[in-house]
């Protein structure tokens, strides 16, 4: 269920796997046994010290035709992150490094698109995310602006964000845009 070419921490698919009632020794375990075999199993240096994995292609989606309801399973996550909130909203869940830069992808794979809108109610969202990834929340926003939406409460939102965001980064380079 995790996007293609993406570095997952094992705290990230250990969380999934506890949710459905695997342990976490015994979820470490299998990771041991099948990096090398089915997926890399590394530390990269930009993701900090936490082992990370990445799935071959065949083999991710060789298990993505094995799930009998995709969107089940990314319920299933986002699920285990919402035990982790601290507080009312997505922006109080323990940053893993992992959530926040993905929550829209497993929220549009899991059909809670509402949520997403929601996301841009938030001013926790928008300060929290902005702090964690300038480029990622604007990132979040373009891709919630193309999900489309006929509420007009929500498209004049967007309207507000996109002028707000064009006065606030107008003067500044594509260069210094990077994350």
């Amino acid at each position: 269920i995790f996007p293609s070419d993406t570095p997952i921490p094992q705290a990230t698919i250990l969380r999934l796997w506890q949710s459905t009632a695997f342990s976490s020794f015994k979820g470490k375990n299998l990771l041991r046994r099948i990096a090398g075999h089915f997926c890399r199993l590394s530390i990269e240096t930009h993701l900090g010290t936490e082992p990370v994995l990445r799935f071959h292609d065949k083999i991710r989606e060789y298990l993505l035709g094995q799930l009998a309801d995709i969107s089940a399973t990314h319920q299933v996550l986002l699920g285990a992150y919402r035990k982790t909130q601290m507080g009312d909203g997505w922006h109080t869940v323990v940053n893993d490094g992992y959530i926040f830069d993905h929550l829209i992808y497993h929220l549009e794979q899991a059909e809670q698109q509402h949520e997403i809108h929601d996301l841009f109610c938030s001013e926790g969202w928008a300060k929290s995310r902005s702090n964690q990834s300038a480029l990622g929340l604007l990132n979040d926003f373009e891709y919630a602006r193309k999900l489309g939406t006929t509420d007009l409460t929500i498209r004049i939102r967007y309207a507000l964000f996109s002028d707000v965001v064009n006065q606030r980064y107008k003067n500044i380079p594509v260069e210094g845009l990077t994350n």
